[in-house]
C-alpha cells in the first residue's frame, strides 16, 4: 500500500471515528472483521478446543487482552518481536519456486482473484 493510499484511509477513518465515537460510547461498536486464512484456522482452533464460544467472543476478548497490554510496554514489544520471529520462520519453512521461476510466480499470485471469505452466521 503506498504513502498516499494509507493517508487516505487513515484521514477516512479518523473521520468517522468523529462521526461514532458518540454513538459508540453509548451502545458500543460493531464492524466485519476479515481474517487472512491461517488467522481464520487458528481461530477455529481456539473455538474447537473451548477457549471461545465463537468469534464475536474471540475479537472482545483479545482486543481486551491488548488493551491490557498497553500498560506495559517492554511485554508487548517482546510479543510483537516474537510474532514477527515466527512468521518470519514460518514462511522460511514453505517451498520456494525455482529462482528463475520467481517472476511467474509472483504475477500469478497477483493475478489469483482471492478466495470468497467463509462467513459465520448466527
Amino acid at each position: 500500500m503506498s504513502v498516499a493510499v494509507f493517508s487516505q484511509r487513515r484521514a477516512g477513518s479518523l473521520t468517522r471515528i468523529q462521526t461514532l465515537r458518540t454513538q459508540a460510547q453509548v451502545g458500543g461498536l460493531r464492524f466485519i472483521a476479515h481474517l487472512p486464512p491461517p488467522l481464520a484456522n487458528w481461530l477455529f482452533d481456539q473455538i474447537e478446543d473451548g477457549l471461545f464460544v465463537d468469534p464475536k467472543e474471540a475479537v472482545f476478548a483479545l482486543v481486551a487482552l491488548y488493551r491490557e497490554q498497553e500498560l506495559y510496554d517492554a511485554t508487548r514489544e517482546e510479543l510483537l518481536r516474537r510474532a514477527c520471529l515466527a512468521m518470519c520462520i514460518e514462511d522460511l519453512r514453505k517451498p520456494m519456486p525455482p529462482i528463475q521461476d520467481i517472476g511467474k510466480h509472483v504475477e500469478n499470485l497477483l493475478d489469483a482473484p482471492p478466495a470468497a471469505p467463509a462467513i459465520w452466521r448466527e
